[in-house]
């Protein structure tokens, strides 16, 4: 008989889903249900970090996995963690571009700030990102936001 994991304790599935993603197990991810309709939108302690499965594909970039996440009918793409940030400016952060883009495609929030009121064009200018910083500017980006410090981008 088959092991049915979508019946298996679901803090197990918790951390196989987190899993598939980290390591780009396409097909566990989708065996799973990660990208149908198993909720996906919960928060796991990983030593002192909390992973959200939106913001840690994210961070891995991978288009295709971000393609899976965003097709699960129970995804919330607003999510953000405790510093602030969504799955856009995760992105960013890590140059992801592509992912960016996909994540804006969705409507996630582009104009998200971290706790410091930096947002993604901040970032973008501050990690040596030109192709990001272009990307932003061509969609209209605005120029003029400041930090909680009052910094802009340029």
């Amino acid at each position: 008989m088959k092991d049915d994991k979508r019946l298996r304790n679901p803090l197990i599935i918790q951390d196989d889903i987190i899993n598939a993603i980290q390591t780009l197990n396409y097909p566990l991810f989708i065996d799973l249900g990660g990208s149908d309709t198993q909720n996906i939108n919960f928060c796991k302690m990983i030593g002192h970090s909390k992973v959200y499965p939106i913001l840690s594909a994210a961070a891995k970039g991978s288009q295709e996995m971000m393609k899976l996440v965003l097709s699960n009918k129970t995804i919330d793409i607003q999510v953000k963690n405790e510093h602030g940030v969504n799955g856009f400016w995760i992105a960013c952060m890590f140059g992801h571009g592509e992912v960016m883009s996909l994540l804006a495609d969705a409507g996630v929030d582009i104009m998200c700030v971290n706790n410091l009121g930096v947002n993604v064009l901040h970032l973008a200018v501050k990690q040596n990102y030109p192709t990001i910083v272009r990307m932003l500017l061509k969609s209209g980006f605005p120029l003029d936001s400041e930090t909680n410090e009052g910094f802009t981008a340029f």
